[in-house]
């Protein structure tokens, strides 16, 4: 479910601004409440508790499985339907009056740097009005990417594409899901999607609001898929919510999957804080019933809103290191909290005993960083500083109010780094605003901001920004001015570049062909985003891949111009994937009721020796061990030797990589090799191979089987097997005996070539 520029002369600052403002904002809230839209029915909000800071946990309502992805029910195409309808926007501060123009942003970058970024690796079509809500917008695209697959959520309907833009599934209405689950998820297909990519499991997370049209009652929707396959099948939950849960974001982290809302549950169904949550997912991994821990900020301060939780990309944090929340904000919108400033929250949850769990200090932020001031867009349905396009009287929303979707979170090994960004007035545009924070998790700071704003013609708005693996960022977004349609563009800058600056120009994605044409939609306004989406490929950690919307031609069939999706990526030159680090290869064998031992087969150097019997049809097992968790592996293969491989895959401990062999003949040396291995931390090779000699009997590993081999399986014969002398236990049965000895001995004499 979903949800215009006036300027003047003369050159201004924000302080001097601020005093305007406060004199104007009483006529403002007046003027601005004539134009307000019906708010959403709200349950009663429970009463506050003495000690804020205390969580409130709850189970999940529902929980199930879902069909196979693929074989759910495709989305006719809707017809053009009587009229297309535009979702308010929900207020998270009262409104304030516009500043005259333009107004002075003291980190905005004027100039366009004489660098060139590269130019889109691919760009295919997403989805569009008529697969998606038939007639509403905006269309909130996101996306994500992971080893073999993009995933796409719009309102309200989700494809997946393989990464050359051919779609395998898709366009499939988003309650779908919980057709299994009878509940609000499954009746309600209300929107505010979001899809995030589970690096460190392999897993593909869907989620969305059920609201029943913003009357109540309210709950959260979450999918996992049950395997890598985003096509297949997944783990469906329902989630109650006391009061409308708007604008939900989720984060990706070891312990949790993390989510902000705002919330509207005030008198009339007005905003009443940010809600922050914590869902179990270890257990919704397993499809497991799985608890919600919820903070309720709204007691604390209802000031606070249109935050997010951060999302990791990359290496783990270090261990039992809290999700971070940001928000930003400005003393424009908030004047009861201050100057302008950056407020971090930590969210440690504790799924032992959950009500330990804690938000920020008793709610109130971790830490407060100044921020350079900045003017917000009070745009909301053509009234204020919103955006002009190309061959339309009308403006487009800026959603200026809060955080762009995503918060990233980086561990680069020296240092810990969030990226993160809004939209904010620059000269009498709006620009985007983008900070790195770092030492998030000690002392944070602003290590550098800037408001990209180049003096052009052009409004930059609705980013989404992210790093590569090497601390590069890239920001991309909406463009649009009275001389150009709403298009979609990317910049960036390399890790060494200086700092405060998008250094590396600018680039565009895709170019728009036409106006949204507003005069269609009820009520007539230029409802846009909310939010797009850039993440990172997980095979080399270095390729963009970002979704945003666009119009068509006016000249197209449909007058009404309805929205469109454009998909693409792109990278830096510079930026080439790490190779993955190998932490053993074994050949791996079960010894009866002895246990399991393992011999080490060393990837360079002289090769590890297998000295046990495989049994009549030579089955063997070699086992890869990688230090980060595998995402993908597209082949095992025996690059040399006699030897049939029976089975592969990543095992149940995801770092992996379990090899089945049959056939494999005595005396000689074969080669094992995976081709094309990805990591959780984007590293990746292109091979990774173990040799390993096979000789029947050679207990030493001297290459040959000879009368110091007899001795040393009779000096072991009676023993219990272990660690020390599982060599000798060559029938692999659990024992050292005589059976042992006797093959050593009839193998006496033979040797590797």
């Amino acid at each position: 479910m979903k949800r215009k520029s006036n300027s003047t002369s003369g050159l201004l600052s924000i302080r001097v601004l601020f005093a305007f403002l406060l004199c104007a904002s009483a006529v403002s809230l007046a003027v601005f409440s004539l134009a307000a839209s019906p708010a959403p029915r709200a349950r009663n909000r429970p009463s506050a508790k003495a000690d804020q800071s205390t969580p409130r946990v709850r189970l999940s309502a529902k929980n199930g499985t879902s069909p196979k992805v693929s074989d759910l029910p495709r989305i006719a195409p809707s017809v053009k339907p009587p009229l297309y309808l535009a979702e308010p926007v929900r207020r998270i501060h009262p409104p304030r009056a516009e500043l005259p123009l333009p107004v002075q942003d003291s980190v905005q970058q004027t100039a366009m740097s004489i660098q060139a970024m590269s130019a889109p690796l691919i760009t295919f079509e997403g989805m569009n009005q008529a697969e998606g809500c038939g007639g509403c917008i905006p269309p909130d695209p996101n996306g994500a990417v992971g080893p073999n697959h993009y995933v796409e959520m719009v309102n309200s309907a989700y494809s997946i594409y393989n990464k050359s833009g051919t779609r395998l599934v898709g366009p499939v209405n988003i309650n779908k899901l919980w057709m299994n689950l009878p509940g609000r998820c499954q009746t309600d297909n209300d929107g505010d999607p979001v899809v995030v990519y589970d690096h460190l499991a392999n897993r593909w997370v869907l989620s969305q609001f059920a609201v029943n049209g913003g009357s109540g009652p309210f709950a959260q929707c979450i999918a996992v898929s049950q395997t890598p396959d985003p096509t297949g099948a997944y783990y469906v939950y329902e989630f109650d919510q006391d009061v409308f849960n708007d604008y939900p974001k989720l984060g990706v982290w070891p312990d949790a999957y993390y989510m902000t809302v705002n919330q509207f549950g005030g008198t009339g169904g007005t905003f009443s804080g940010a809600g922050a949550y914590a869902y179990e997912r270890p257990k919704m991994l397993l499809g497991q019933p799985a608890r919600e821990v919820f903070f309720d900020e709204g007691p604390v301060d209802s000031t606070f809103g249109g935050m997010l939780p951060s999302h990791l990309d990359g290496q783990p944090p270090p261990a039992g290191s809290p999700n971070y929340f940001a928000e930003v904000d400005s003393q424009v919108n908030s004047p009861s909290l201050g100057a302008d400033a950056m407020r971090i929250f930590k969210f440690h949850v504790d799924w032992s005993v959950p009500t330990n769990s804690t938000f920020g200090l008793g709610g109130q932020p971790n830490s407060i960083l100044p921020v350079a001031m900045w003017a917000p867009s009070q745009c909301v349905e053509a009234q204020g500083t919103c955006v002009p396009q190309m061959g339309s009287p009308y403006q487009l929303d800026v959603l200026g109010d809060r955080l762009m979707f995503r918060l990233v979170y980086r561990n680069f090994g020296d240092h810990e780094a969030l990226v993160l960004n809004h939209s904010v007035i620059a000269d009498a545009r709006i620009g985007v605003r983008w900070y790195e924070v770092r030492s998030p998790g000690s002392s944070p700071v602003i290590y550098q901001q800037s408001t990209y704003a180049p003096v052009d013609a052009l409004y930059r708005w609705m980013g989404s920004a992210a790093f590569d693996h090497l601390g590069n960022i890239a920001i991309a977004y909406s463009t649009s001015s009275a001389a150009a349609f709403p298009s979609l563009a990317y910049s960036g800058r390399l890790a060494g570049d200086p700092l405060n600056a998008l250094s590396q120009g600018e680039m565009q994605l895709w170019a728009g062909a036409g106006s949204e044409n507003v005069a269609f939609y009820v009520p007539p306004v230029g409802r846009w985003g909310d939010y797009s989406d850039l993440t990172v490929d997980p095979t080399d950690d270095c390729t963009f891949w970002y979704v945003n919307e666009y119009f068509g031609s006016l000249a197209e069939a449909d007058p009404g111009a309805p929205w469109q999706t454009r998909i693409g990526s792109f990278k830096f030159p510079t930026c080439v994937a790490s190779p993955v680090q190998i932490a053993s290869v074994v050949s791996r064998k079960v010894h009866g009721n002895a246990g399991t031992f393992d011999i080490n087969l060393p990837t360079t150097g002289n090769p590890g020796s297998e000295c046990r019997s495989g049994g009549a049809n030579g089955n063997f097992t070699v086992v890869f061990t990688f230090v980060n968790i595998l995402t993908n592996v597209a082949e095992a293969k025996v690059t040399s030797g006699t030897a049939t491989i029976s089975g592969s895959g990543i095992g149940n401990n995801p770092h992996e990589y379990i090899v089945t062999l049959t056939g494999v003949a005595n005396a000689q040396t074969i080669t094992v090799s995976l081709t094309n291995v990805y990591d959780a931390a984007g590293n990746s090779s292109s091979a990774v191979s173990a040799p390993m000699s096979v000789l029947l009997g050679d207990t030493t590993a001297n290459k040959s089987v000879n009368s110091s081999d007899v001795a040393q399986t009779q000096a072991q014969s009676g023993q219990v097997v272990s660690v020390s002398n599982f060599r000798e236990d060559v029938t692999v049965n659990g024992s050292i005996n005589s059976s042992d000895v006797a093959i050593v001995q009839q193998q006496s004499g033979t040797a590797l070539p």
